[in-house]
């Protein structure tokens, strides 16, 4: 109601009625009004005025969507997918009704990633293999060696070019001691489950974020069938020899594993009650994995449970936003969430 607002001044300019209504003219309800002038006749209006009004809200939708997919053309142009520290701030403005910064407009298109997944914020120097545990948390530090997460990169390398021939883990194809860059933030573009429109997530991995360590987590595809709640460690970029093609690739430490504690009972009554998606992070030594920045669905939100004493079991916050409470009620439904302990 905001009747209050105006209602004197009506009264001096108008006059009043007895409901004290301040007639169907002013602005607000202008729309409705010319419905009633233009597109009715006179009899029985409300069910017209009611088709009418569906009528105006779906082209509206419409529009908005075919607004919103040449933002995402015009975002997504080669020379707009990457530099995120530059056009962070410049990426939430209307930037169909603006030019391009003039710092940007002589500058040849330059692309690291894809629409879907592109990365900045590279790290300063020359780095190899084996210096990227040192951009990765100190808890994993103290459980793998620099060999073993070496060999793991060269694996999914193999892995991921074994349909090459006499690509092994000694082959000259994965000899790439001086040909990586090592970047702290990654930009994930994902369909809404919500509402179709386009939403980006900027997950970092840097150790110093203004002075404090981050490491974000991720939701990951690893199978069509199997999704992963994984802490990411560490983002590296890789150009083998001989080839063209720019390889992203994520380290990340994924919790997949049963969330069994001395107090095991309790938590999973706890859970059940609150309605709580509890998950673990891997135990041991060797918890680490690689896997591509491509798999990476959309960033998610995981709290730490303070009672656990292991320190290594956490809560899904799935109510973050519309997305992921229905993308994570959807992976529930359907069991696809790996060795996850679920609210019923």
């Amino acid at each position: 109601m905001h009747t209050q607002i105006h209602m004197i001044m009506d009264i001096i300019r108008k006059g009043v009625t007895q409901n004290g209504n301040t007639k169907p003219n002013e602005h607000k309800h202008g729309k409705y009004k010319d419905m009633y002038q233009l597109q009715t006749n006179f009899h029985n209006t409300d069910p017209q005025i009611m088709k009418l009004e569906h009528d105006d809200i779906i082209c509206s939708t419409i529009r908005s969507l075919l607004n919103e997919l040449d933002r995402w053309t015009v975002l997504n142009s080669l020379s707009l997918v990457n530099n995120i520290d530059e056009w962070a701030a410049y990426d939430n403005q209307d930037i169909l009704c603006k030019d391009p910064p003039p710092a940007r407009r002589n500058k040849s298109p330059r692309t690291i990633g894809t629409s879907q997944a592109s990365v900045g914020s590279e790290a300063e120097g020359q780095h190899t293999l084996s210096d990227i545990l040192s951009f990765c948390p100190k808890h994993l530090g103290e459980l793998e060696t620099p060999e073993t997460i070496v060999l793991k990169v060269k694996a999914f390398l193999c892995n991921k070019l074994r349909n090459k021939p006499k690509v092994s883990l000694e082959s000259p194809i994965c000899s790439i001691a001086n040909q990586i860059k090592i970047y702290r933030y990654t930009k994930i573009s994902y369909t809404s489950c919500k509402d179709l429109s386009v939403q980006t997530d900027y997950l970092r991995t840097n150790p110093r974020f203004f002075g404090h360590p981050r490491y974000d987590f991720a939701l990951l595809q690893h199978t069509p069938q199997e999704f992963w709640y994984a802490q990411l460690a560490c983002v590296v970029a890789i150009k083998l020899d001989g080839s063209g093609a720019t390889h992203l690739i994520a380290i990340a430490v994924p919790c997949n594993e049963n969330p069994v504690t001395a107090n095991s009972f309790t938590n999973r009554l706890s859970d059940r009650q609150l309605r709580l998606t509890r998950v673990r992070m891997r135990r041991g030594r060797n918890i680490a994995t690689a896997v591509s920045v491509n798999s990476i669905v959309r960033g998610a939100v995981l709290v730490q449970d303070p009672a656990c004493p292991y320190k290594d079991e956490y809560v899904v916050m799935d109510v973050l936003d519309p997305d992921f409470w229905l993308r994570h009620r959807m992976l529930v439904a359907q069991k696809q969430l790996r060795f996850t302990r679920l609210p019923f």
